[in-house]
């Protein structure tokens, strides 16, 4: 055995691997579906906590020094208007007064800037958010008529075989799942392209809404569920593997390392996937359940699935083109 180890192990360190550059595996996640999706989810969650900060920042801020505030903002207009058209002597006082208030007040000095970047910038960081939302659902748009299809078929197939154990099975249960959410999705999508009006439909838009959070939750579940057998599964692969070792699976050293680095790949890959769900059902059971949870744990928790979502996609397109 131990001569077999040793082969292994030198087969490992030998055997020459192509190495994907970052930007090739950026290049190829952002020309899929998948890559594009993961990518911009996670932006997309970063902006709407960098937005909830913002305006806590602002308010805060804002509160605590208001009046100081104030006469900073009347000085530099005060300043301004003696400079007149002097736009060299305006730059000057104004760069004479926050040179002053930094050595007098540094801290203060920092969050004022802060707060008027923040001031300044949140309706561009707003657009940028809700156009990746846009854009995210509009990449899901259009699968449903080919969903339904699929799944009357497939239930015309066992009724016709008369199969009917089918329908306890999860493959049934996540097929339906997966198509009632799909037709939600859409109809959500309808809403922010004002096909639907939700201002003249707002009881059909709470319902959408609704169903959207109670479907997702069944699809999370769904997923947690399959993801962790998957992982229990593929953890019983590998003990097998490591603890028999390729004379006793009647193959070579080579393709033995193959296989042993295709379950550990698969292994981190569902550990991203799992991860990602846990996240997803924080971020929904929140919405769901009305819980009086921090909004920066809510938006932490759309970070989080992002992340894991995009470490996901990394990792399964960087074993793609290394294969």
């Amino acid at each position: 055995m131990s001569s077999s180890v040793a082969a292994v192990k030198k087969a490992v360190a030998g055997s020459p691997m192509k190495r994907a550059t970052t930007f090739a595996i950026l290049q190829q996640m952002v020309g899929s579906l998948a890559g594009k999706n993961s990518i911009g989810k996670f932006i997309q969650y970063l902006l709407k906590f960098l937005l909830y900060y913002s305006a806590s920042f602002q308010n805060s801020f804002l509160s605590k020094n208001k009046s100081k505030i104030s006469q900073l903002e009347v000085l530099s207009v005060v300043n301004s208007l003696k400079s007149g058209n002097n736009n060299v002597s305006g730059a000057s006082a104004v760069l004479q007064q926050w040179l002053a208030l930094l050595v007098s007040n540094p801290i203060f000095t920092i969050n004022y800037a802060k707060y008027h970047v923040f001031k300044t910038q949140i309706d561009s960081l707003e657009g940028c958010a809700n156009g990746l939302s846009l854009f995210r659902q509009t990449l899901r748009f259009g699968k449903t008529p080919f969903r339904l299809t699929n799944w009357c078929a497939s239930i015309t197939q066992h009724l016709q075989q008369r199969e009917y154990g089918y329908f306890t099975t999860d493959d049934f249960a996540v097929d339906t799942i997966d198509l009632t959410y799909g037709i939600v999705d859409e109809l959500g999508l309808l809403f922010k392209l004002k096909y639907y009006n939700a201002n003249k439909q707002p009881r059909f838009k709470r319902v959408v809404a609704k169903l959207d959070e109670i479907i997702w939750m069944a699809d999370i579940v769904y997923q947690l569920k399959m993801q962790w057998q998957k992982l229990q599964k593929l953890k019983a692969i590998k003990y097998d593997l490591v603890s028999k070792g390729p004379e006793d699976e009647k193959i070579s050293v080579d393709v033995y390392v193959q296989k042993v680095n295709q379950v550990n790949h698969d292994i981190e890959v569902t550990q991203l996937a799992l991860a990602k769900s846990c996240c997803d059902f924080g971020f929904d059971a929140i919405d769901l359940f009305s819980l009086g949870i921090s909004k920066y744990i809510y938006y932490l928790l759309g970070v989080g699935s992002g992340f894991f979502n995009t470490a996901k996609t990394w990792k399964a397109t960087k074993r793609e083109l290394e294969k």
